[in-house]
């Protein structure tokens, strides 16, 4: 496929007003690989408008009768994804093992599941790759494993680029060969999608509680105790106060759903609303309602 683009055709390619990161950034996608670079990187953070580039790129190669493939790796992304082209005109099958009504294998857009592909074209051999001019990953740091890297080994085979994307580009060179960065957090905070950030430390561990063992290291039950229990955990509440007197909407991210769900009742028990969510519930003021196929829930 020629990957050749003019300006225009890629302004006109969004269906709405593009920020300028977002242009330069298909545009840069575009001049890679018509430069011949055949796999690339997107990083993307959080608000950079990585649905609305990934429309322009389906419009830019469907425009010139190309074919396209985006892969998920979750069923809920899977999902999104059909439901944001569809709110962008664009129709689109799916390779899901959770949308078999879907299935249009003829469409020149499709949405997969890297989990159903693999299973049906590399375990099964029950289906061949699709013939795709473009292949997109979306959250693509989380499928470079051996199995994902064997089904976009075959498309590159098979004379398609791909272009993962990702808000943390991590550890991704040996998949992708170069990386486009769609923007910096000057440019996001620049047209309002980020908010600046004040940032300020937990309070400092008192080492003279820590125990050590006969060799002088520290003892790692003590450490865990003394840092964890105490200056971490225990002092949320009141760096919380502190920092919001008046108790404003906050989201606490934490390290795993036990220790979110313990901030959630310390909150509940003080007397706050309060509500934590995972990939399986939610549980809002205590009452716990169990994540739906659609995620409507969540």
């Amino acid at each position: 496929m020629d990957w050749q683009f003019t300006h225009d055709a890629i302004y006109g390619a969004f269906t709405r007003e593009p920020w300028t990161h977002q242009s330069r950034s298909v545009a840069q996608i575009c001049d890679r690989f018509n430069g011949g670079l055949r796999s690339l990187v997107l990083g993307a953070v959080t608000a950079s408008g990585k649905g609305l580039m990934t429309t322009a790129l389906v419009n830019l190669v469907t425009e010139r009768g190309g074919n396209v493939i985006i892969y998920n790796p979750r069923r809920l992304l899977t999902q999104q994804s059909l439901d944001r082209l569809k709110a962008d005109g664009i129709a689109a099958g799916a390779r899901a093992a959770s949308l078999r009504h879907k299935v249009a294998h003829n469409a020149n857009v499709q949405i997969a599941q890297m989990q159903t592909d693999i299973h049906r074209v590399i375990k099964q051999e029950r289906w061949n790759i699709y013939d795709a001019d473009l292949v997109i990953v979306d959250e693509a740091h989380m499928m470079l494993s051996p199995k994902p890297l064997e089904l976009l080994q075959r498309y590159l085979a098979n004379g398609a680029c791909v272009l993962g994307m990702t808000g943390t580009p991590i550890g991704m060179s040996g998949a992708y060969r170069d990386i486009v960065v769609a923007a910096s957090n000057s440019e996001l905070r620049a047209c309002g999608e980020h908010v600046p950030a004040k940032c300020f430390s937990i309070h400092e561990m008192d080492v003279s509680k820590v125990k050590k063992e006969k060799t002088g290291e520290y003892n790692e039950g003590s450490i865990v105790r003394e840092c964890w229990s105490h200056a971490i955990v225990g002092y949320i509440y009141d760096d919380w106060r502190r920092l919001n007197p008046d108790a404003l909407p906050t989201l606490c991210a934490a390290p795993g759903i036990g220790e979110s769900t313990w901030v959630s009742d310390m909150f509940l028990k003080i007397g706050h609303r309060v509500a934590h969510i995972d990939c399986e519930k939610v549980i809002v003021n205590g009452e716990t309602y169990p994540n739906d196929a659609a995620g409507e829930v969540r």
